[in-house]
Protein backbone atom coordinates (compact mmCIF):
# COMPACT_ATOMS: atom_id res chain seq x y z
CA UNK A 1 0.00 0.00 0.00
CA UNK A 2 2.75 2.38 0.83
CA UNK A 3 4.35 1.93 -2.41
CA UNK A 4 1.16 2.48 -4.78
CA UNK A 5 0.94 5.68 -2.42
CA UNK A 6 4.49 6.67 -3.21
CA UNK A 7 3.52 5.84 -6.86
CA UNK A 8 0.52 8.33 -7.00
CA UNK A 9 2.19 11.12 -4.92
CA UNK A 10 4.85 10.75 -7.52
CA UNK A 11 2.58 11.34 -10.58
CA UNK A 12 0.62 13.83 -9.31
CA UNK A 13 3.90 15.95 -8.76
CA UNK A 14 4.96 15.01 -11.84
CA UNK A 15 1.48 15.94 -13.74
CA UNK A 16 0.58 18.92 -11.77
CA UNK A 17 4.16 20.20 -12.85
CA UNK A 18 3.39 19.84 -16.40
CA UNK A 19 -0.17 21.05 -16.27
CA UNK A 20 1.40 24.52 -14.27
CA UNK A 21 4.18 24.58 -17.08
CA UNK A 22 1.11 24.24 -19.65
CA UNK A 23 -1.01 27.17 -18.08
CA UNK A 24 1.89 29.34 -17.54
CA UNK A 25 1.62 29.77 -14.33
CA UNK A 26 3.42 32.11 -12.03
CA UNK A 27 7.24 30.66 -11.11
CA UNK A 28 6.44 29.62 -7.18
CA UNK A 29 3.96 26.83 -7.52
CA UNK A 30 6.33 25.58 -10.28
CA UNK A 31 8.68 25.48 -8.13
CA UNK A 32 7.11 23.97 -5.61
CA UNK A 33 6.01 21.17 -7.69
CA UNK A 34 9.36 20.38 -8.65
CA UNK A 35 10.68 20.20 -5.26
CA UNK A 36 7.97 17.77 -4.57
CA UNK A 37 9.11 15.40 -7.35
CA UNK A 38 12.28 15.49 -5.58
CA UNK A 39 10.73 14.72 -2.39
CA UNK A 40 8.85 11.81 -3.79
CA UNK A 41 11.54 10.50 -5.78
CA UNK A 42 15.02 10.90 -4.94
CA UNK A 43 16.41 10.02 -7.88
CA UNK A 44 14.52 11.76 -10.41
CA UNK A 45 16.74 13.98 -12.17
CA UNK A 46 14.30 16.06 -13.96
CA UNK A 47 13.25 18.03 -11.03
CA UNK A 48 16.23 18.55 -10.02
CA UNK A 49 16.71 19.95 -13.14
CA UNK A 50 13.43 21.82 -13.28
CA UNK A 51 14.16 23.74 -9.70
CA UNK A 52 17.53 24.46 -11.08
CA UNK A 53 16.02 25.75 -14.02
CA UNK A 54 13.47 27.96 -12.79
CA UNK A 55 15.45 29.03 -9.77
CA UNK A 56 18.34 30.46 -11.98
CA UNK A 57 15.44 32.24 -14.00
CA UNK A 58 13.85 33.62 -10.82
CA UNK A 59 17.57 34.79 -9.77
CA UNK A 60 18.14 32.60 -6.66
CA UNK A 61 21.57 31.06 -7.37
CA UNK A 62 21.69 29.81 -4.37
CA UNK A 63 18.79 27.43 -4.64
CA UNK A 64 20.28 26.39 -7.68
CA UNK A 65 23.31 25.56 -6.46
CA UNK A 66 22.18 23.93 -3.68
CA UNK A 67 19.89 21.21 -5.80
CA UNK A 68 22.87 21.24 -8.63
CA UNK A 69 24.77 19.55 -5.30
CA UNK A 70 21.90 17.57 -4.30
CA UNK A 71 21.23 16.00 -7.94
CA UNK A 72 24.87 15.57 -8.19
CA UNK A 73 24.94 13.51 -4.56
CA UNK A 74 22.52 10.61 -5.77
CA UNK A 75 25.43 9.66 -8.62
CA UNK A 76 24.12 11.84 -11.86
CA UNK A 77 26.99 12.18 -14.18
CA UNK A 78 25.93 13.79 -17.46
CA UNK A 79 28.17 16.53 -17.76
CA UNK A 80 26.66 17.51 -21.36
CA UNK A 81 22.81 17.72 -19.47
CA UNK A 82 24.10 19.85 -16.77
CA UNK A 83 25.10 22.47 -19.13
CA UNK A 84 22.00 22.44 -21.00
CA UNK A 85 19.89 23.10 -18.40
CA UNK A 86 17.21 25.97 -19.70
CA UNK A 87 17.37 29.11 -18.08
CA UNK A 88 20.98 28.67 -16.88
CA UNK A 89 23.29 30.74 -18.93
CA UNK A 90 24.85 32.84 -16.63
CA UNK A 91 24.78 30.32 -13.67
CA UNK A 92 26.58 27.72 -15.81
CA UNK A 93 29.53 30.34 -16.28
CA UNK A 94 29.72 31.21 -12.75
CA UNK A 95 32.75 29.45 -10.71
CA UNK A 96 30.27 28.44 -8.20
CA UNK A 97 28.23 26.32 -10.36
CA UNK A 98 31.64 25.01 -11.96
CA UNK A 99 33.10 23.74 -8.60
CA UNK A 100 30.10 22.20 -7.73
CA UNK A 101 30.64 20.40 -11.67
CA UNK A 102 34.12 19.98 -10.04
CA UNK A 103 33.90 18.51 -7.36
CA UNK A 104 31.72 15.37 -8.18
CA UNK A 105 32.55 14.77 -11.40
CA UNK A 106 36.49 15.96 -11.56
CA UNK A 107 35.76 18.15 -14.28
CA UNK A 108 34.12 21.19 -15.51
CA UNK A 109 33.45 22.57 -18.99
CA UNK A 110 34.15 26.21 -18.08
CA UNK A 111 36.50 26.40 -15.33
CA UNK A 112 39.85 24.50 -14.95
CA UNK A 113 39.62 24.66 -10.64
Amino acid sequence: MAFRLQGLLQDLASNSFNDLKEANAAIDPLIFTAILQTIFDKQNPQGYMNIISLSARDGDYYTALLYLEDLLKTGYDDLEALYNIPGTLDLKLSPEYNKIIQEYLDESKYYKI
